[in-house]
């Protein structure tokens, strides 16, 4: 880094970018501020979202357009989805069946 050969190498030593190290110092300093102050941003527009996105999905409860628990169990839906996505569910595609989930085979024999 460069911060790590303005160390070694003393303050006039040059660095890979054809500055001194403590240009690149500098420089790596006003990417860090640029890019705290870019997160800064997104984290307030996330927020709003948020903001308008409960606004909005009260609103359509009190107008009984969407039903809080039909709400809740889409979105849970969802979720669901993303992590099976994002993990794998452990099966192979169309494996799965109802009555292998409702009644497991060693579970049946296993309460007999």
């Amino acid at each position: 880094m460069a911060w790590e050969r303005g160390r070694e190498g003393g303050e006039g030593h040059s660095s890979v970018y054809g500055g001194s190290a403590a240009y690149d110092d500098q420089r790596y300093l006003q990417s860090v501020s640029a890019n705290s102050a870019s997160i800064a941003a997104v984290c307030h527009e996330t927020v709003a979202l948020r903001e308008e996105a409960v606004a909005l999905r009260q609103c359509l409860f009190d107008l009984n357009v969407l039903s809080p628990s039909r709400y809740e169990v889409q979105l849970h839906r969802q979720r669901f989805d993303r992590m099976r996505r994002r993990f794998g569910s452990g099966l192979a595609a169309g494996e799965a069946q109802l009555e292998a989930v409702i009644r497991p085979p060693g579970l049946v024999l296993a309460t007999l």
